[in-house]
C-alpha cells in the first residue's frame, strides 16, 4: 500500500534534510530527486 503525499505538505524538517544532502552528496541527492518525480507522475 502506496501513501501518496505532496509537496506542499512536507515538513520543513524534510526540506532541510533534502537541501543537506544535496550540500554533501550531489548524486545521491539527483537520484533521490530523480526517484520523487517518477513516483509524482505515476499519480
Amino acid at each position: 500500500m502506496r501513501r501518496v503525499v505532496s509537496l506542499n505538505s512536507l515538513s520543513l524538517n524534510l526540506w532541510r534534510a533534502v537541501r543537506n544532502l544535496y550540500m554533501r552528496d550531489p548524486i545521491t541527492h539527483i537520484y533521490i530527486m530523480y526517484d520523487l518525480i517518477y513516483e509524482l507522475r505515476e499519480y
